[in-house]
Parts: C-alpha cells; structure tokens; sequence
C-alpha cells in the first residue's frame, strides 16, 4: 500500500472514530458532539458574560419591582422594595453565578452523587446516609418552619429554580456538560444540608479513634501527659483573658466512670476531613483606632477550591441594608456588616462528638445492652442509585447512643466494631436564623439574641459597632460531661454515656470591651483553667493566637494598614521557639555548617522568598517523625502529639522515652534525635533547594477535580500556625477588613478566586493574585445604586 492510501485510511480511520466517540457516552464522560457543539457546546459558556448590559425580566412570585447591579468585580448589589423579593432575587443570582456548585453540594450532602459520577462516589454516599446528613436536614427544615425562616428559605428556592427554568443548553454550566446530566429544582432542604455540611466540616475535630489506640498501647498516664486538656500557661493566650470571672449555676464533675472500648483501630473515622481548618478574627475597641472608631477583621481557613467557597453581595430592602459573604446555597450574609454593626466568625474546635462500641446482642443487630438491660435497635433502608449499575441498598442501624456509622460491612476497610455517633449537629437548632438576625441587628443585644439559636458548629462570634464597642462570645451547645469521657471511642453500656446534657448558653465564655482594648480569636483555648465546665481540647492551636495578642498589644492605636499587615503576618512563632534550642543542642560539627549560619541571621518570616523557611520546615517535620516513629504504623493509628507539647518536653526532659529509636542498639535523647533530623534535613534541602512558596506549592483545585479548571502553584507565604495560614491546599478564604464609621462603614475585601462559576469568565480566579498578595479592594457600601460603578443591570417586575 502506497504513502497515499495509507493516509487516505487513516483519515478515514479517524472521522469513524470521531463521529463514534461524538455519539455515545462513556460512563460519567459527556456526548463529545454535545459538548464540542458550537452552538451548545463549552465555547458558549465563554460567550455568556457578553449578554446586554441592561436587561429585563419578570417572574410569578415577585411582589414588586427590584433591581440588581454588578459593579467592577461583578459582585451583585441587590435593591428589593421587600424582604421575600430581596431573597427570591439573592437565589437568582446565586445560580446565575454558581448553579452547578449548588447542585454538587447538595447531591454530595444527601449522599446523591453516584447518580451522577458513577460507583466512584459510592462509599462517600453511604457515609452521608449513615451520618444522616438528608435526616439532619429534614429536622432543620421543621424548625425553619416553626422559626418562621421557611418563607425566606423558599423564596430563596424560588429564585434559583426561576434561574434554571430560563436556562438553555448552551449556557448551562460548563461543568454540567463535562459530566453530562443537567440541574433539577431547587428544593428548600438543601439549604439545610448545605448548613449540615458545614456543621460536618467543622466539627470532626475529635481524635477519639486515636486517642483510644495510644491509651490502649501506652497507658492514660503517658496519654495524659502527651494530649493534656490544657497547654502549658505561657504556651496559651485564651480568647476570653486570663482573669475574667466566669459565672456557672453547677460545679465541675471530676468523675470517671467511663468505660474505653479495648479495641485497636486501624483507620481514622471521617478520614477525608482535614482537622487544621481553622481561622483568625479580631477587633479593636475605638479607644485603639486612629479614627476612634472600632474596626472588625475576619479570615476563615478552609479548604481551597474554584468556584469559590464564599459568594460576595449586598442586599438591600425596606428592612436591612447588609454586606458581605454567603455559602452558594444559603440566603443571608454569613459574614460581613450592615450600617450598625460588624460581625465574622471561627471555629471553636470544641469535641460535640463522641463515638459509642455498640454492644449488640445478636448478628441481625436488632438488640443491644444498655445499663444491663436490652434495648431495640430501629433500622432505616437507604436506597443509593448508581449510574449505569442500579441501586445499592443499605441499611442503617439506629441506636440510643445515635447511628451506626462504621461496621464491618462499610468498606473494604471494615471498623472492627459497631460504632454509634452521637452529635449535637442532630439536635433541633437554627443557625440559618443566626445569620438572619445578625443581618439586621442594630446593637449588642440584637446581636447576643441572633446567636441564641445556634448551636451547632460551636464558632466564636466577634463583634463591633458604630459605637465603637467590641465583643466575642463562643457560641454553640457544648456537652456538659465529665473530665475525659468525650476522648475516647466509650464502650456503650451505660446511660451516663449518653450526650443529653448541655452547658447553659448563658455560660458560654464571653466578653465585652475587655480592658486591653481588643478581643480577638484563633481557635485557641476559649477560657484558662478557671472555666468552670469542663471541655476536651478538641484542636486548639498554640501559636497564632499568641502572635495575634502580641501585635495587638505594641501599640496604643492601630490603622487600618495595622491590620492588612496582621492578615498578612507570615512571622513564624513555632520557628522562633523551636529554632534556637535546635541549635543549641547541634554538635560541634554540625554548628559549622554554612546552613546553621543562614538560619542564624534568619527573621522567621514565611516570606514567598525565603529559603530557611524551606530549611527550617524540613527539618521540623523530620525531626517530630523521628520522635514519633513509634506512632507511625500501617496496622494502628496514632495522632502526633501537638508541637507546643512537644517542645516543653524538648526543653525540660531530654531523655524522655519517645527519643529513643526503638529501632537501634543505642539509646537516643532529644540531642542525639536534633543532631540526626538536622542531617537528613540537609540532605533532603540539598535536593528540594527551593524558595518558600515553590516548596509550599499553595493551590486551589476545581471542585471535581478538574485539572484544567483548578490554579496550581500560586506564589504566596504563610504556613501552619501563622496568621496568614496559608498552606498546600487551606488558607484564608475570605479577607474582610471593616471600620465601623457611623452610618457608612468602610471595608476592605479579598478571596481566592472570583465571583463567577464559570471557568470562562474572567471573574472566576481573578482576585487569586491580588489575595497571594494580600492585596485589597475596598467595597461599595451604599443606601442607593447611582453610587455603584455599574458594569451591569438587570431589572425585575412581578408578572
């Protein structure tokens, strides 16, 4: 056969296998004609934000006339003659915006994925139904109704599916023609599972497996000694200061009658949850400010991915006036301000969940022991549909403790034991309300009332005011239990073990206009040890709350520059601690090394830049595996013991056992394990020499996992445990900065990413530089729209 006819049959070849492939589907893959369709395809999504400036629509449901205008960095400012129209317009533009993410969250929280993506997502759907995410939500859902907040939730539904019902296949999400299904109405339970998510997120603090698996190996002396309840003093600034009094109406319980389940694990439970979430807010009495008046900051970490997590807006109606942030999904502002009051949150990290062995009494699980006695389980029948393979059926066992999470029949990794959760994110509260009220409070007392009807996940609420006043409660329902017994996986025999009492909101730990002139968080201890309830150290962080209180205390007024700088802090407090006692104990050998010399002249700055950063992390997280190496195994797992536990022991106990490697004939101390960590740490830098932010290697994702639709190797500083807690794939996912001027509060924003959904849009990673940066852009707080530099208009009336 001649070149010719070779080609001619491969061309053919080709387009058979084109028109082939532009035909069918292959599993969760799209109909490549449809998505490469010039007319409906993906390159319409990049035409969509060429659309008129001006536009008109009108919709059954709507009461009167309203407007939306996107200013520069498309955000929506949304003027509504009422409060149903303002959120049937807020659902509107959230779709319009990030539909497909509110469908994902939705479908992944009711445990609804497989339907879409195939078996892949089968065993992240069977941990939702077990965890009951789609139950929690129903409950939610009734107390929207008996709150009175169903009517807002609905006409927020109302507006998303107005969105959906106008939209074709050329401008559907180019995500929904990746993966080849198209979105369904919106129904109100899925803002409820979007807060139960949350809750989720935010709440899997707890080490319960692995604590038990250390008690069990190394005894509850050492385990004491290794995870206390409280820090070291001087390793411990506590967001309500040191001093306060606190009142209580009960005394501590000190009793120990908990059982601890005798069993060994060999995986973590909600293993994909990162438990480093965190995040810093702060606020500084007018007393402080170079303006005398009080000024807010907030910067929740959370995990980053595109779409972004947050959603900025500003509603506008005869009822409020509010700026800030919401969740795709939610009506309201979470985060942000009106004329009167500013208000951000963090995460508490307080343990509100404890895991019970089950003690059943036969194989069908139909009884288990409580207090002697036997109890009936109840069992609900989940019904998962997986695309292309039909339904899976499994059935979830109900016991008083609460579900059976794990078993031996939940995955190829089976729990060698039936593990019941309890969880206050199953109890009836309204957090959606929370946010509802803080929208429109006008003082610190509507503000403490909004917080009344949250519960779950516990969050420290800071505030501020025209007035100039500050506050911070850490508002949540905190079991009420004795010392120890939400640490461990409990064997479930006894009543007493049952999660049914709590400590009175009243007594959560609280303050307003301290004397220093600041309150401030960062998931640190809430309280010193003269708290009169009890509570587990759930993941509370050492060091950023520590720097935050340092800088807020140099000076006796601050500027609005003063705090861009905090956010932007990159100094390295756990460096500066560790650092100098590493050197110390090098020998003489190893002191001569160039590299020593570098570290040495060093500032602790996490700079971008910075190449002892690079050095210094290396060798901090050699140095804690070679101490721990009896807690890293693949048959059990362990936790590490925290860095500021580690480091008391370094200075005061050089021969404490776990310096030992239990691997050699010699008998190692924390000089020889310093000496060792530093040697392979120069090794390791030798060959990874790069500069802080090409080492840390920051990037945020697309929520699927598309490689193409994710930022990847964004140069920016910070790490763990600094204020700009920037790390591989977490860091501050919202920067908001607000004076609290009267009448007009000024504020100064960033997130990592943009308002759009859309991969197209140039609104859909744009503000990533500026936030690597930490950069700002100052907001638009108004009462009228010919204030807004409008780049964009749509204007509704009632049909």
């Amino acid at each position: 056969m001649n070149k010719k006819n070779i080609l001619n049959s491969l061309i053919s070849l080709l387009f058979i296998t084109l028109v082939v492939l532009f035909s069918i589907s292959i599993k969760s893959l799209p109909v490549l004609g449809m998505l490469f369709n010039p007319f409906t395809g993906f390159t319409q999504n990049a035409r969509y934000e060429s659309e008129p400036l001006e536009q008109n629509f009108a919709f059954e449901g709507l009461q009167g006339n309203a407007e939306v205008h996107f200013d520069t960095a498309a955000v929506p400012h949304i003027f509504a003659e009422n409060d149903a129209d303002l959120y049937f317009l807020q659902g509107y533009v959230e779709a319009k915006d990030r539909l497909w993410q509110m469908d994902m969250q939705a479908r992944s929280g009711m445990g609804e994925l497989s339907e879409i993506v195939g078996d892949v997502a089968l065993d992240n759907d069977k941990l939702m139904r077990r965890l009951g995410l789609n139950k929690a939500a129903a409950t939610l859902l009734e107390q929207f109704k008996k709150d009175g907040t169903l009517a807002t939730v609905e006409q927020f539904s109302k507006g998303v599916n107005a969105y959906i019902s106008n939209l074709d296949n050329k401008n559907l999400p180019l995500e929904y023609k990746l993966m080849n299904f198209k979105p369904r109405n919106y129904q109100p339970i899925y803002t409820a599972v979007l807060l139960k998510i949350m809750a989720m997120r935010l709440t899997a603090m707890e080490a319960d497996i692995e604590n038990t698996n250390f008690v069990n190996t190394y005894g509850k002396e050492l385990f004491d000694k290794l995870y206390p309840n409280y820090y070291a003093k001087e390793s411990q600034s506590p967001i309500i200061p040191s001093g306060t009094p606190f009142k209580s109406s009960s005394t501590l319980d000190t009793s120990s009658k908990e059982l601890i389940a005798n069993v060994m694990f060999s995986q973590k439970v909600l293993k994909h949850l990162d438990r480093h979430l965190g995040s810093n807010n702060w606020a500084i009495h007018k007393t402080k400010s170079e303006t005398n008046n009080a000024i807010l900051c907030n910067d929740p970490h959370l995990k980053l991915h595109l779409p972004a997590i947050w959603y900025e807006m500003h509603l506008v109606s005869n009822e409020q006036n509010v700026y800030g942030v919401t969740m795709p999904g939610a009506p309201g502002i979470v985060i942000g301000f009106n004329q009167n009051i500013a208000w951000g949150v963090t995460n508490a990290g307080r343990d509100v969940r404890n895991w019970h062995q089950v003690d059943f009494t036969n194989a069908s699980r139909t009884h288990y022991r409580i207090d002697s006695m036997e109890m009936a389980s109840t069992s609900r029948i989940e019904k998962i549909n997986i695309k292309g393979k039909g339904t899976f059926i499994d059935t979830v066992i109900e016991t008083q403790f609460g579900p059976i999470i794990y078993d031996k029949k939940f995955s190829q990794s089976p729990m060698p034991m039936d593990l019941a959760l309890s969880w206050t994110n199953y109890l009836a509260s309204n957090e959606l309300k929370t946010f509802l009220n803080l929208n429109k409070a006008k003082n610190h007392e509507d503000y403490l009332k909004a917080l009344e009807s949250f519960y779950c996940p516990g969050q420290n609420f800071i505030y501020a005011d025209v007035d100039g006043n500050i506050a911070i409660k850490q508002q949540g329902l905190f079991p009420k239990t004795a010392i120890d017994k939400d640490k461990f996986v409990l064997q479930g025999q006894s009543s007493l073990q049952m999660m049914d009492k709590f400590i009175p909101i009243q007594e959560n730990p609280y303050i307003l206009n301290p004397q220093r002139g600041f309150v401030s968080s960062a998931n640190q201890h809430p309280t010193d040890n003269s708290y009169p309830h009890y509570y587990s150290s759930g993941d509370f962080e050492a060091y950023r709350n520590r720097r935050i209180n340092e800088v807020l205390s140099l000076k006796e007024k601050y500027s609005i520059q003063d705090m861009k700088n905090l956010q932007g802090d990159n100094f390295g407090l756990m460096a500066k601690e560790f650092a100098p006692v590493f050197i110390e104990m090098l020998n003489p050998s190893n002191r001569q090394n160039t590299i020593i010399k570098e570290l040495e002249k060093w500032d602790f700055f996490y700079n971008e830049e910075s190449k002892m950063a690079t050095f210094f992390d290396i060798w901090m997280k050699n140095f804690e595996e070679m101490v721990w190496d009896e807690l890293k195994s693949e048959k059990v797992v362990y936790d590490f013991p925290k860095s500021i536990v580690l480091y008391q022991i370094l200075k005061s106990e050089p021969n404490f056992v776990f310096f030992d490697n239990k691997s050699t004939p010699a008998q190692e101390n924390a000089q020889d394990i310093v000496n060792q960590s530093f040697e392979k740490s120069i090794q390791d830098y030798e060959k990874n020499k790069k500069s802080w932010w090409e080492y840390k290697d920051t990037e945020i994702p697309h929520l699927a996992k598309i490689p193409a639709l994710g930022r990847y190797h964004v140069p920016t500083g910070g790490n763990k445990h600094i204020v700009n807690a920037t790390w591989k794939d977490w860091a501050p996912s919202w920067r908001m900065i607000v004076e609290m001027k009267p009448n007009r509060p000024e504020a100064w924003v960033c997130f990592p990413g943009g308002q759009s959904g859309s991969a197209a849009s140039k609104f859909y990673d744009n503000q990533i530089n500026t936030w690597a940066k930490i950069g700002y852009r100052k907001v638009i707080f108004t009462f009228k729209p010919s204030e807004i530099a409008i780049t964009k208009s749509y204007y509704f009336h009632k049909k």
